[in-house]
């Protein structure tokens, strides 16, 4: 449980710094896809805390955004 806390704060992190850069920029993808990707390291870790899930959610959105 502690590498999965660890995971997500990590993810939010990521989240931040992709917030902060110019709008629909590769760098923010890039941070958006790293954080899922750890956000996934979490879930692995059988966490399935309720902020977890909704920033799982958050994300697949934004990344399905950028796709189309």
């Amino acid at each position: 449980e502690e590498m999965a806390v660890y995971y997500f704060n990590l993810a939010v992190i990521y989240v931040e710094q992709g917030r902060g850069r110019a709008g629909g920029s590769e760098a923010r993808l890039e941070c958006y896809k790293k954080a899922r990707r750890i956000i996934d390291k979490a879930l692995d870790c059988d966490f399935q805390h309720a902020a977890a899930m909704k920033l799982l959610d958050w994300l697949d959105k934004r990344l399905d955004g950028c796709k189309k």
